[in-house]
């Protein structure tokens, strides 16, 4: 272990000192020794802070701890960097495949607009809302952003408050498509996602998404793959109007307008596995992706800690980082 001395008698290296106190804040010892805490206001008893003792090695072995944290720590942010690299890259790919498996329907049987596809498109309703999610036997209203991704998630909604009656007519049931009217956030408008045959009742789609209700002869899922393919996704994105410094809207026009490639039923639904498979596949890769950065993050914490506090001789210890090849 270091030896320890008074925060106040402490001097050295600038940079063994910042990884010290980025130690203490991030592992709740200083917010321990707060007092009076108030909204956006902590306080400290300088008594309190007089008595702090801190890891203070010699000037020399203060130098060989950052110098090895230097490194150290700019490698794990490397392989952090370059794995979420890789995880934003994994909707620019499944874009590109869902492109390909739409010119392989498309070839011998054509595309018709999406206009043709429908029996119905509307807006949902947008009360005011209460900030949390509804429970389970409470009404509930879908969040813009419940699809994007392509998956529709059922717990991001805003709980109906007491008193206000459902409009039910805006009720989502399961085979439903739910699409992105508007968003502050332009790559996110025309997010589209099929509702689960097992959605749970009395959640209410808002007016910032369409919903769309296919004719017969139609699989829901097949269309909506198709709908995020690249060639739709650029016609959503040179469709979108909105003022600058507004929430950009995605006109009923637009949506009626994209294109859709004119399989059978039966053709549909080969496409639809294939497109299973292959989102399946994506969502582990980019699970156990997320996973990696949660554990090369919570590394480099425990890496800062063990070198400040002496647990382990910086010269001698391993240049393997964990996970690094994975």
């Amino acid at each position: 272990m270091s030896p320890v001395a008074n925060i106040y008698a402490v001097r050295g290296d600038a940079r063994y000192m910042a990884a010290v106190l980025r130690t203490l804040a991030l592992t709740g010892f200083v917010a321990s020794l707060a007092k009076g805490i108030r909204e956006r206001s902590t306080s400290f008893d300088d008594g309190t802070v007089r008595s702090l003792m801190l890891p203070y090695p010699p000037i020399d072995q203060q130098r060989q701890i950052a110098d090895f944290l230097d490194e150290r720590v700019a490698r794990i942010d490397q392989i952090i960097a370059a794995r979420k690299t890789q995880v934003a890259s994994v909707k620019q790919v499944q874009t590109a495949y869902l492109q390909g498996e739409f010119n392989a329907a498309a070839v011998g049987h054509g595309t018709a607009r999406l206009g043709y596809l429908l029996s119905n498109l509307e807006q949902g309703w947008s009360p005011q809302a209460d900030a949390t999610p509804a429970e389970g036997g409470q009404w509930g209203v879908m969040r813009a952003g419940s699809v994007n991704g392509g998956f529709f998630r059922a717990g991001d909604n805003k709980a109906l408050p007491e008193g206000l009656e459902p409009r039910t007519e805006y009720e989502i049931h399961g085979g439903d498509i739910l699409m992105s009217r508007a968003s502050g956030s332009p790559e996110l408008i025309g997010s589209v996602a099929v509702v689960p045959q097992d959605v749970r009742p009395k959640l209410l789609f808002p007016d910032k998404l369409y919903r769309l209700t296919l004719l017969p002869g139609w699989s829901a899922d097949f269309v909506v793959g198709m709908l995020r393919a690249h060639e739709n996704r650029e016609r959503i994105r040179l469709g979108i109007s909105g003022a600058e410094g507004m929430a950009n809207n995605l006109p009923s026009g637009v949506i009626r307008g994209l294109r859709v490639p004119q399989l059978s039923l039966r053709g549909q639904g080969e496409v639809v596995e294939r497109l299973a498979a292959r989102q399946q596949a994506d969502r582990n890769f980019e699970a156990v992706t997320l996973r990696s950065i949660e554990l090369l993050t919570e590394y480099k914490q425990s890496l800062i800690t063990a070198a400040v506090s002496g647990e382990f001789d910086v010269t001698t210890a391993s240049t393997r980082i964990p996970g690094e090849h994975a």
